[in-house]
Protein backbone atom coordinates (compact mmCIF):
# COMPACT_ATOMS: atom_id res chain seq x y z
CA UNK A 1 0.00 0.00 0.00
CA UNK A 2 3.02 2.30 0.85
CA UNK A 3 4.61 1.33 -2.65
CA UNK A 4 1.57 2.32 -4.74
CA UNK A 5 0.89 5.58 -2.59
CA UNK A 6 4.63 6.21 -3.69
CA UNK A 7 4.12 5.30 -7.47
CA UNK A 8 1.34 7.32 -7.72
CA UNK A 9 2.63 10.13 -6.25
CA UNK A 10 5.85 10.17 -8.41
CA UNK A 11 3.98 9.93 -11.54
CA UNK A 12 1.78 13.08 -10.68
CA UNK A 13 5.29 14.89 -9.49
CA UNK A 14 7.10 14.94 -12.68
CA UNK A 15 10.21 16.37 -11.05
CA UNK A 16 10.72 13.98 -9.03
CA UNK A 17 10.48 10.90 -11.04
CA UNK A 18 13.64 10.91 -12.85
CA UNK A 19 15.20 11.61 -9.54
CA UNK A 20 13.44 8.55 -8.16
CA UNK A 21 14.58 5.92 -11.33
CA UNK A 22 18.19 7.51 -10.65
CA UNK A 23 18.10 5.63 -7.17
CA UNK A 24 16.96 2.77 -8.08
CA UNK A 25 19.46 3.03 -11.00
CA UNK A 26 22.38 3.33 -8.59
CA UNK A 27 21.17 0.47 -6.73
CA UNK A 28 20.60 -1.75 -9.30
CA UNK A 29 24.19 -0.69 -9.90
CA UNK A 30 25.89 -0.97 -6.70
CA UNK A 31 24.12 -4.65 -6.63
CA UNK A 32 25.51 -6.17 -9.85
CA UNK A 33 28.81 -4.96 -9.03
CA UNK A 34 29.19 -6.39 -6.03
CA UNK A 35 28.04 -9.86 -7.37
CA UNK A 36 31.38 -10.99 -9.24
CA UNK A 37 31.26 -15.14 -9.71
CA UNK A 38 29.82 -17.91 -7.83
CA UNK A 39 32.51 -19.78 -6.77
CA UNK A 40 30.76 -23.29 -6.66
CA UNK A 41 32.35 -24.12 -3.23
CA UNK A 42 29.86 -22.58 -0.92
CA UNK A 43 30.04 -22.87 2.92
CA UNK A 44 27.59 -21.32 4.96
CA UNK A 45 28.77 -22.06 8.94
CA UNK A 46 25.29 -23.65 10.84
CA UNK A 47 23.15 -24.17 7.10
CA UNK A 48 24.31 -27.43 6.14
CA UNK A 49 20.69 -29.16 6.00
CA UNK A 50 20.14 -33.01 5.69
CA UNK A 51 17.81 -34.26 2.69
CA UNK A 52 15.06 -36.05 4.10
CA UNK A 53 15.54 -39.86 2.05
CA UNK A 54 11.83 -40.43 2.39
CA UNK A 55 10.97 -37.03 0.65
CA UNK A 56 8.42 -37.63 -2.67
CA UNK A 57 11.52 -35.29 -4.82
CA UNK A 58 14.38 -37.03 -6.46
CA UNK A 59 17.48 -35.19 -5.02
CA UNK A 60 20.31 -33.91 -7.70
CA UNK A 61 24.13 -33.62 -7.11
CA UNK A 62 25.87 -30.90 -9.21
CA UNK A 63 29.56 -31.24 -8.89
CA UNK A 64 31.84 -29.54 -10.11
CA UNK A 65 35.58 -29.74 -9.49
CA UNK A 66 37.64 -28.46 -6.87
CA UNK A 67 38.32 -24.27 -7.37
CA UNK A 68 36.13 -24.01 -10.35
CA UNK A 69 33.45 -21.23 -10.69
CA UNK A 70 30.34 -21.13 -12.22
CA UNK A 71 29.82 -17.75 -14.03
CA UNK A 72 27.32 -16.58 -16.50
CA UNK A 73 29.16 -16.39 -19.90
CA UNK A 74 31.63 -19.25 -19.68
CA UNK A 75 30.69 -23.13 -19.03
CA UNK A 76 31.83 -24.88 -16.07
CA UNK A 77 32.72 -28.35 -16.34
CA UNK A 78 31.04 -31.06 -13.91
CA UNK A 79 28.99 -33.77 -13.44
CA UNK A 80 25.60 -34.10 -12.75
CA UNK A 81 24.63 -36.93 -9.99
CA UNK A 82 21.14 -38.78 -9.32
CA UNK A 83 20.66 -42.54 -7.24
CA UNK A 84 23.41 -44.66 -9.02
CA UNK A 85 23.64 -42.64 -12.36
CA UNK A 86 25.93 -39.89 -13.28
CA UNK A 87 26.15 -37.46 -16.22
CA UNK A 88 29.15 -35.28 -17.61
CA UNK A 89 27.44 -31.73 -17.85
CA UNK A 90 28.63 -28.29 -18.49
CA UNK A 91 26.64 -25.39 -16.07
CA UNK A 92 26.53 -21.72 -15.81
CA UNK A 93 24.31 -19.04 -13.98
CA UNK A 94 21.04 -18.70 -15.51
CA UNK A 95 19.62 -15.38 -16.13
CA UNK A 96 19.10 -11.55 -15.54
CA UNK A 97 18.03 -9.82 -12.25
CA UNK A 98 18.04 -13.41 -10.78
CA UNK A 99 21.56 -13.11 -10.84
CA UNK A 100 21.40 -11.12 -7.76
CA UNK A 101 20.06 -13.86 -5.91
CA UNK A 102 21.20 -16.18 -3.19
CA UNK A 103 20.06 -19.46 -4.56
CA UNK A 104 21.38 -19.14 -8.25
CA UNK A 105 19.78 -20.66 -11.01
CA UNK A 106 21.72 -22.66 -13.47
CA UNK A 107 21.40 -23.80 -16.89
CA UNK A 108 22.90 -27.67 -17.62
CA UNK A 109 23.72 -29.54 -20.51
CA UNK A 110 24.56 -33.20 -20.76
CA UNK A 111 27.84 -33.53 -22.97
CA UNK A 112 29.33 -36.65 -24.47
CA UNK A 113 33.01 -37.08 -23.76
CA UNK A 114 34.55 -35.12 -26.16
CA UNK A 115 32.77 -32.08 -23.99
CA UNK A 116 29.87 -31.82 -26.92
CA UNK A 117 26.54 -30.60 -26.03
CA UNK A 118 23.66 -34.02 -26.28
CA UNK A 119 20.20 -34.17 -26.04
CA UNK A 120 18.66 -37.32 -23.84
CA UNK A 121 15.32 -37.50 -21.65
CA UNK A 122 16.13 -36.26 -18.28
CA UNK A 123 13.55 -38.04 -15.25
CA UNK A 124 10.38 -38.52 -16.92
CA UNK A 125 10.65 -35.46 -19.60
CA UNK A 126 11.76 -35.70 -23.38
CA UNK A 127 15.02 -35.72 -24.78
CA UNK A 128 16.45 -32.46 -25.21
CA UNK A 129 19.42 -30.22 -24.73
CA UNK A 130 19.19 -27.46 -22.60
CA UNK A 131 18.11 -27.93 -19.26
CA UNK A 132 17.34 -24.52 -16.90
CA UNK A 133 17.73 -25.31 -12.89
CA UNK A 134 15.23 -22.12 -11.88
CA UNK A 135 15.16 -21.08 -8.47
CA UNK A 136 12.24 -20.59 -6.52
CA UNK A 137 14.62 -17.92 -4.39
CA UNK A 138 11.89 -14.70 -4.53
CA UNK A 139 8.75 -16.86 -4.71
CA UNK A 140 8.58 -18.55 -1.32
CA UNK A 141 5.38 -20.12 -2.18
CA UNK A 142 8.00 -22.75 -4.77
CA UNK A 143 4.86 -22.94 -7.19
CA UNK A 144 4.46 -19.39 -9.00
CA UNK A 145 6.41 -21.06 -12.53
CA UNK A 146 4.85 -24.52 -12.15
CA UNK A 147 1.58 -23.49 -11.82
CA UNK A 148 1.79 -21.13 -14.95
CA UNK A 149 3.16 -23.88 -17.16
CA UNK A 150 0.44 -26.28 -16.12
CA UNK A 151 -2.11 -23.95 -17.04
CA UNK A 152 0.10 -22.62 -20.34
CA UNK A 153 0.54 -26.39 -21.55
CA UNK A 154 -2.67 -27.17 -20.99
CA UNK A 155 -3.90 -24.47 -22.39
CA UNK A 156 -1.74 -25.23 -25.04
CA UNK A 157 -2.92 -28.68 -25.46
CA UNK A 158 -6.91 -27.63 -26.61
CA UNK A 159 -5.17 -26.18 -29.57
CA UNK A 160 -3.17 -28.42 -30.07
CA UNK A 161 -0.52 -26.88 -29.33
CA UNK A 162 2.10 -28.13 -27.22
CA UNK A 163 4.83 -25.79 -27.71
CA UNK A 164 2.75 -23.37 -25.74
CA UNK A 165 4.80 -24.10 -22.41
CA UNK A 166 7.24 -25.84 -21.14
CA UNK A 167 7.48 -29.42 -18.60
CA UNK A 168 9.09 -29.25 -15.89
CA UNK A 169 9.17 -30.85 -12.21
CA UNK A 170 10.61 -30.28 -8.60
CA UNK A 171 13.96 -31.12 -7.76
CA UNK A 172 16.59 -30.88 -4.31
CA UNK A 173 19.61 -29.97 -5.26
CA UNK A 174 23.12 -30.04 -3.69
CA UNK A 175 25.81 -28.25 -5.25
CA UNK A 176 29.20 -29.64 -4.40
CA UNK A 177 27.98 -31.60 -1.22
CA UNK A 178 26.21 -28.32 -0.35
CA UNK A 179 22.02 -28.55 0.03
CA UNK A 180 20.59 -25.82 -2.06
CA UNK A 181 17.39 -26.21 -1.51
CA UNK A 182 14.43 -26.78 -3.88
CA UNK A 183 14.83 -26.22 -7.84
CA UNK A 184 12.20 -26.58 -10.52
CA UNK A 185 14.17 -27.92 -13.65
CA UNK A 186 12.29 -26.43 -16.87
CA UNK A 187 12.97 -27.75 -20.64
CA UNK A 188 14.61 -24.72 -21.92
CA UNK A 189 12.81 -23.03 -25.10
CA UNK A 190 14.98 -24.50 -27.99
CA UNK A 191 14.34 -26.44 -31.38
CA UNK A 192 13.53 -29.86 -31.14
CA UNK A 193 11.09 -32.22 -32.06
CA UNK A 194 9.42 -32.38 -28.30
CA UNK A 195 9.75 -28.92 -27.81
CA UNK A 196 9.38 -26.17 -30.24
CA UNK A 197 9.14 -28.41 -33.18
CA UNK A 198 9.66 -26.34 -36.32
CA UNK A 199 12.35 -27.13 -39.46
CA UNK A 200 16.02 -26.15 -38.99
CA UNK A 201 17.35 -23.96 -40.82
CA UNK A 202 19.58 -24.78 -43.22
CA UNK A 203 22.57 -22.19 -44.63
CA UNK A 204 21.95 -23.37 -48.27
CA UNK A 205 18.11 -21.97 -48.30
CA UNK A 206 18.11 -18.73 -46.64
CA UNK A 207 13.99 -18.00 -47.87
CA UNK A 208 13.51 -21.13 -45.33
CA UNK A 209 13.60 -18.97 -42.33
CA UNK A 210 13.17 -20.92 -39.24
CA UNK A 211 12.86 -18.61 -35.93
CA UNK A 212 12.87 -18.14 -32.12
CA UNK A 213 12.71 -14.87 -30.84
CA UNK A 214 12.24 -13.13 -27.81
CA UNK A 215 10.46 -9.29 -27.18
CA UNK A 216 13.96 -8.32 -25.29
CA UNK A 217 13.95 -4.52 -25.38
CA UNK A 218 16.81 -3.68 -24.01
CA UNK A 219 19.67 -6.25 -24.85
CA UNK A 220 17.68 -7.24 -28.28
CA UNK A 221 19.63 -8.42 -31.09
CA UNK A 222 17.87 -6.04 -33.25
CA UNK A 223 14.76 -3.30 -33.57
CA UNK A 224 11.83 -3.84 -35.74
CA UNK A 225 10.84 -0.34 -37.79
CA UNK A 226 8.54 0.48 -35.83
CA UNK A 227 10.72 0.14 -32.25
CA UNK A 228 10.42 -3.16 -30.79
CA UNK A 229 13.62 -5.04 -29.40
CA UNK A 230 14.10 -8.97 -30.49
CA UNK A 231 16.77 -11.17 -29.46
CA UNK A 232 17.83 -14.21 -31.57
CA UNK A 233 16.91 -17.68 -29.80
CA UNK A 234 17.25 -20.06 -32.93
CA UNK A 235 19.32 -19.61 -34.68
CA UNK A 236 21.77 -18.26 -32.16
CA UNK A 237 24.56 -15.80 -31.81
CA UNK A 238 27.04 -18.52 -32.47
CA UNK A 239 25.48 -19.66 -35.04
CA UNK A 240 25.51 -16.68 -37.29
CA UNK A 241 29.03 -16.56 -36.15
CA UNK A 242 30.02 -19.61 -37.84
CA UNK A 243 27.81 -19.35 -40.56
CA UNK A 244 29.77 -16.12 -41.20
CA UNK A 245 32.94 -17.71 -41.93
CA UNK A 246 31.00 -20.71 -43.88
CA UNK A 247 28.89 -18.00 -46.02
CA UNK A 248 28.63 -14.56 -44.98
CA UNK A 249 26.06 -13.68 -47.95
CA UNK A 250 23.78 -16.09 -46.79
CA UNK A 251 24.19 -15.40 -43.24
CA UNK A 252 23.13 -11.91 -44.16
CA UNK A 253 20.10 -12.81 -45.79
CA UNK A 254 18.91 -15.04 -43.28
CA UNK A 255 19.20 -12.18 -40.95
CA UNK A 256 17.56 -10.04 -43.40
CA UNK A 257 14.38 -12.19 -44.19
CA UNK A 258 14.10 -12.90 -40.22
CA UNK A 259 14.00 -9.38 -39.56
CA UNK A 260 11.34 -9.00 -42.54
CA UNK A 261 9.03 -11.13 -41.18
CA UNK A 262 8.64 -9.30 -37.93
CA UNK A 263 8.63 -6.16 -40.08
CA UNK A 264 6.09 -7.61 -42.38
CA UNK A 265 3.87 -8.43 -38.91
CA UNK A 266 4.27 -4.80 -38.03
CA UNK A 267 3.34 -2.99 -41.31
CA UNK A 268 0.03 -5.17 -41.37
CA UNK A 269 -0.78 -4.18 -37.80
CA UNK A 270 -0.28 -0.25 -37.91
CA UNK A 271 -1.97 -0.65 -41.39
CA UNK A 272 -5.79 0.61 -42.09
CA UNK A 273 -6.42 -2.60 -42.90
CA UNK A 274 -5.01 -4.24 -40.10
CA UNK A 275 -8.56 -5.62 -39.45
CA UNK A 276 -8.75 -7.49 -42.58
CA UNK A 277 -8.95 -11.30 -42.46
CA UNK A 278 -6.85 -11.45 -45.28
CA UNK A 279 -4.35 -8.20 -45.65
CA UNK A 280 -4.28 -7.25 -41.78
CA UNK A 281 -2.37 -8.97 -39.00
CA UNK A 282 -4.05 -12.18 -39.03
CA UNK A 283 -2.62 -12.84 -42.06
CA UNK A 284 0.99 -13.22 -40.28
CA UNK A 285 0.15 -14.90 -37.11
CA UNK A 286 -1.80 -17.62 -35.04
CA UNK A 287 -3.98 -15.57 -33.60
CA UNK A 288 -5.42 -18.66 -30.90
CA UNK A 289 -1.75 -18.14 -29.54
CA UNK A 290 -1.70 -14.66 -29.18
CA UNK A 291 -5.25 -14.84 -27.41
CA UNK A 292 -3.80 -17.41 -25.03
CA UNK A 293 -0.74 -15.24 -24.22
CA UNK A 294 -2.37 -12.41 -23.58
CA UNK A 295 -5.07 -14.10 -21.08
CA UNK A 296 -2.15 -16.01 -19.62
CA UNK A 297 0.18 -12.99 -18.60
CA UNK A 298 -3.29 -10.83 -17.50
CA UNK A 299 -4.61 -14.04 -15.41
CA UNK A 300 -1.36 -14.08 -13.72
CA UNK A 301 -0.49 -10.13 -14.01
CA UNK A 302 2.72 -10.68 -15.33
CA UNK A 303 4.96 -7.49 -15.36
CA UNK A 304 7.56 -8.97 -17.75
CA UNK A 305 4.57 -10.73 -19.78
CA UNK A 306 4.35 -7.80 -23.20
CA UNK A 307 8.37 -6.52 -22.87
CA UNK A 308 11.28 -9.66 -22.28
CA UNK A 309 10.35 -12.98 -21.70
CA UNK A 310 8.46 -12.75 -24.29
CA UNK A 311 8.58 -15.61 -26.47
CA UNK A 312 7.95 -16.41 -30.37
CA UNK A 313 8.68 -18.51 -33.26
CA UNK A 314 7.85 -19.52 -36.81
CA UNK A 315 8.92 -22.06 -39.52
CA UNK A 316 9.14 -21.24 -43.44
CA UNK A 317 5.18 -21.60 -44.35
CA UNK A 318 3.94 -21.05 -40.28
CA UNK A 319 2.56 -18.10 -38.64
CA UNK A 320 3.82 -16.77 -35.74
CA UNK A 321 3.00 -18.22 -32.67
CA UNK A 322 3.25 -17.06 -29.41
CA UNK A 323 4.83 -18.59 -26.60
CA UNK A 324 6.50 -20.70 -25.07
CA UNK A 325 5.40 -18.86 -21.74
CA UNK A 326 8.03 -18.06 -19.31
CA UNK A 327 9.05 -16.55 -16.44
CA UNK A 328 6.66 -16.22 -13.63
CA UNK A 329 8.18 -16.07 -10.44
CA UNK A 330 7.28 -12.70 -9.39
CA UNK A 331 3.64 -13.09 -10.62
CA UNK A 332 0.61 -14.16 -9.10
CA UNK A 333 0.67 -11.22 -6.67
CA UNK A 334 4.50 -11.67 -5.80
CA UNK A 335 5.44 -8.07 -6.95
CA UNK A 336 4.59 -4.76 -5.22
CA UNK A 337 6.45 -2.54 -7.59
CA UNK A 338 4.03 -1.24 -10.64
CA UNK A 339 1.36 -2.39 -8.35
CA UNK A 340 1.69 -5.65 -9.58
CA UNK A 341 0.39 -7.32 -6.50
CA UNK A 342 -3.30 -5.70 -6.32
CA UNK A 343 -5.88 -7.51 -8.02
CA UNK A 344 -7.21 -4.90 -10.51
CA UNK A 345 -5.73 -3.51 -13.95
CA UNK A 346 -4.95 -4.58 -17.09
CA UNK A 347 -0.91 -5.08 -17.57
CA UNK A 348 -1.82 -4.64 -20.88
CA UNK A 349 -2.91 -0.77 -20.95
CA UNK A 350 0.06 -0.42 -19.21
CA UNK A 351 3.04 1.63 -20.81
CA UNK A 352 5.50 3.38 -18.26
CA UNK A 353 8.28 1.05 -16.11
CA UNK A 354 11.19 2.73 -14.64
CA UNK A 355 13.62 0.09 -15.79
CA UNK A 356 13.09 1.32 -19.52
CA UNK A 357 12.40 -2.28 -20.50
CA UNK A 358 9.06 -1.19 -23.11
CA UNK A 359 5.74 -3.04 -23.48
CA UNK A 360 5.59 -4.54 -27.30
CA UNK A 361 2.61 -2.70 -28.96
CA UNK A 362 1.30 -5.78 -31.08
CA UNK A 363 -1.47 -6.77 -27.89
CA UNK A 364 -2.64 -3.13 -27.23
CA UNK A 365 -3.18 -3.14 -31.29
CA UNK A 366 -4.47 -6.05 -31.23
CA UNK A 367 -7.15 -5.18 -29.24
CA UNK A 368 -8.35 -1.77 -30.77
CA UNK A 369 -10.03 -4.54 -33.34
CA UNK A 370 -13.37 -6.14 -32.53
CA UNK A 371 -12.87 -9.18 -33.89
CA UNK A 372 -9.64 -9.91 -31.54
CA UNK A 373 -11.66 -8.53 -28.75
CA UNK A 374 -14.60 -11.37 -28.97
CA UNK A 375 -12.05 -13.97 -29.32
CA UNK A 376 -10.59 -12.85 -26.04
CA UNK A 377 -13.77 -12.39 -23.91
CA UNK A 378 -14.99 -15.82 -25.27
CA UNK A 379 -12.02 -17.58 -24.51
CA UNK A 380 -11.66 -16.44 -21.41
CA UNK A 381 -15.41 -17.48 -20.80
CA UNK A 382 -14.95 -20.41 -22.17
CA UNK A 383 -11.61 -21.30 -19.64
CA UNK A 384 -13.69 -20.15 -16.31
CA UNK A 385 -16.37 -22.83 -17.23
CA UNK A 386 -16.94 -25.09 -14.17
CA UNK A 387 -14.33 -27.88 -14.73
CA UNK A 388 -12.31 -25.83 -17.48
CA UNK A 389 -8.63 -24.57 -17.09
CA UNK A 390 -9.32 -21.35 -15.52
CA UNK A 391 -12.12 -22.92 -13.28
CA UNK A 392 -10.98 -21.80 -9.22
CA UNK A 393 -11.35 -25.34 -8.35
CA UNK A 394 -9.43 -26.91 -11.14
CA UNK A 395 -6.08 -23.91 -10.07
CA UNK A 396 -6.73 -25.34 -6.42
CA UNK A 397 -6.38 -29.30 -7.24
CA UNK A 398 -3.14 -28.32 -9.13
CA UNK A 399 -1.48 -26.82 -6.33
CA UNK A 400 -2.58 -29.25 -3.85
CA UNK A 401 -1.04 -31.96 -5.85
CA UNK A 402 1.96 -29.53 -6.26
CA UNK A 403 1.85 -29.00 -2.06
CA UNK A 404 1.53 -33.20 -2.21
CA UNK A 405 5.02 -33.49 -4.26
CA UNK A 406 6.58 -30.96 -1.97
CA UNK A 407 6.00 -32.36 0.71
CA UNK A 408 8.64 -31.22 4.03
CA UNK A 409 10.79 -29.20 1.12
CA UNK A 410 9.30 -26.18 1.29
CA UNK A 411 10.10 -26.21 4.65
CA UNK A 412 13.91 -27.68 3.95
CA UNK A 413 14.13 -24.59 1.30
CA UNK A 414 12.40 -21.83 3.62
CA UNK A 415 14.82 -23.03 6.29
CA UNK A 416 18.03 -22.69 4.14
CA UNK A 417 17.71 -19.64 3.31
CA UNK A 418 15.82 -17.42 5.66
CA UNK A 419 18.56 -15.50 7.14
CA UNK A 420 19.72 -14.76 3.47
CA UNK A 421 16.53 -12.16 2.48
CA UNK A 422 18.94 -8.93 3.05
CA UNK A 423 18.49 -7.67 -0.45
CA UNK A 424 16.44 -4.42 0.08
CA UNK A 425 14.91 -5.23 -3.72
CA UNK A 426 13.58 -8.55 -2.53
CA UNK A 427 12.38 -7.34 0.76
CA UNK A 428 10.29 -4.34 -0.17
CA UNK A 429 9.70 -4.50 -4.12
CA UNK A 430 8.34 -8.66 -3.99
CA UNK A 431 5.93 -9.58 -2.31
CA UNK A 432 7.10 -11.98 -0.27
CA UNK A 433 8.39 -10.14 2.65
CA UNK A 434 10.89 -12.07 4.10
CA UNK A 435 9.96 -10.97 7.75
CA UNK A 436 6.37 -12.70 7.53
CA UNK A 437 6.06 -14.75 4.89
CA UNK A 438 6.27 -18.78 5.02
CA UNK A 439 6.26 -21.30 2.73
CA UNK A 440 2.65 -21.96 3.57
CA UNK A 441 1.33 -18.47 4.42
CA UNK A 442 2.64 -17.93 0.16
CA UNK A 443 0.51 -20.45 -1.01
CA UNK A 444 -2.62 -19.19 0.86
CA UNK A 445 -1.62 -15.85 -0.44
CA UNK A 446 -1.62 -17.13 -4.09
CA UNK A 447 -4.66 -18.46 -3.43
CA UNK A 448 -6.47 -15.72 -2.25
CA UNK A 449 -4.42 -13.71 -4.87
CA UNK A 450 -6.10 -15.29 -7.66
CA UNK A 451 -9.56 -15.70 -6.41
CA UNK A 452 -9.65 -12.07 -6.13
CA UNK A 453 -8.11 -11.51 -9.36
CA UNK A 454 -10.10 -13.98 -11.26
CA UNK A 455 -13.26 -12.32 -10.03
CA UNK A 456 -11.99 -9.12 -11.38
CA UNK A 457 -11.60 -10.50 -14.65
CA UNK A 458 -14.86 -11.48 -14.58
CA UNK A 459 -16.37 -8.40 -14.22
CA UNK A 460 -14.12 -6.54 -16.65
CA UNK A 461 -13.56 -8.67 -19.18
CA UNK A 462 -15.73 -7.29 -21.39
CA UNK A 463 -14.33 -3.64 -20.86
CA UNK A 464 -10.31 -5.52 -21.78
CA UNK A 465 -10.10 -3.82 -25.09
CA UNK A 466 -11.47 -0.22 -23.73
CA UNK A 467 -8.61 2.04 -21.78
CA UNK A 468 -11.40 3.05 -18.79
CA UNK A 469 -8.97 6.54 -17.03
CA UNK A 470 -10.44 5.21 -13.56
CA UNK A 471 -8.94 1.82 -14.02
CA UNK A 472 -6.07 3.15 -15.24
CA UNK A 473 -6.07 5.54 -12.32
CA UNK A 474 -6.58 2.64 -10.17
CA UNK A 475 -3.49 1.06 -11.70
CA UNK A 476 -0.79 3.78 -11.88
Amino acid sequence: MIYGAINKYLYKNQRYKNQWSYWIGITVIVMFLSIGSMKTRIVFANEIFNYNKGSPLPLIHLNTPEDEYINRYEDTFGVLVQNDSSNDIKIKLHGKSSITYKQKSFEVEFINKEKESISKPFFNLPIGKEWIFHSPYVDRSLVRNALAYRLGREMGATHNNYSFAPRSFFTEVSLDDEYHGVYLVVERNELGKFRIDIPKMELDKPEQVSFILEVSSKSGNFTSKYGTGIKYRYPKINNFDKWEKINPINTKKIKKNIQARINSFEDALVSDQFEDPKLGYAAHINVDSFVDYLIMQEVSKNVDGYRRSTWFYAGPEGKITMGPIWDFDVAFGNLNFYRMGTRFGWVVHKKRFFDGNRPTFWFRRLLEDPAFVKKVIDRYYFLREAGQILSMNHIRTIIDEFISTLGEAGLRQEDRWRNTYTNPLHSILFHAFPWKRTFYGNLDLIDSWIFKRLNWMDKHIQQIGYVDPEVLEQEE
